[in-house]
């Protein structure tokens, strides 16, 4: 399978370090399930999410970067490593066997983007904490993406914005609004996923 995620307008966030403006890219999740929503594997992700590394995080990390792939993908212990990538400065292609699909069935495929820092009038950064609105450095929540296709070689479809992470990454729940989101909706512009020819 091969992914195109297209950056949108806000596809960095900027955040002030000192005297500097910092370009922010965002973390991205790509992954099968099956259309109950069981969880089959990872097709891409990005690097800082695989392996955890982040900057001046708290000791419990950052669940809120990608929660509900997070969660999703915790009782599978796949190869990370073969589907991570750098955390891009512009446009994503990657692409990923996946022995494990069967050709002529039908797969749902979300993709799940999210910022650090990303604040606007509903997600603000001077929420308090227990506040419905907290999201320390989160921002928006992330935005969750979906579709189905057969697994048939040509076969591509287009993600579709469906709902919303856990802000603070307490559960993987899908939230189904897109309420209180603004540049959050602008950092893909499209996300597509393809089955190669083998």
């Amino acid at each position: 399978m091969s992914v195109s995620v297209e950056p949108g307008e806000y596809w960095h966030s900027k955040m002030r370090v000192l005297f500097f403006t910092v370009k922010n890219p965002p973390q991205v999740a790509v992954w099968v399930e099956t259309p109950e929503g069981e969880f089959i594997d990872t097709i891409m992700i990005t690097g800082r999410t695989a392996k955890q590394e982040w900057r001046s995080a708290p000791d419990e990390g950052r669940p809120e970067s990608l929660p509900v792939w997070t969660n999703a993908s915790a009782q599978h212990v796949g190869d990370l490593d073969a589907a991570s990538s750098a955390t891009p400065e512009e446009r994503i292609d990657s692409g990923r066997c996946l022995s494990s699909l069967v050709h002529g069935a039908r797969y749902r495929i979300r993709a799940e983007v999210n910022h650090s820092y990303d604040y606007n009038d509903y997600w603000e950064k001077k929420a308090e904490k227990g506040s419905d609105r907290y999201s320390g450095v989160n921002g928006q929540p992330s935005v969750v993406y979906e579709g189905e296709l057969v697994y048939t070689a040509g076969e591509q479809v287009v993600l579709v914005p469906v709902g919303q992470g856990s802000v603070d990454g307490s559960n993987g729940t899908i939230t189904g609004t897109l309420d209180g989101l603004t540049t959050a909706l602008s950092i893909v512009d499209a996300v597509r996923v393809s089955v190669e020819a083998e």
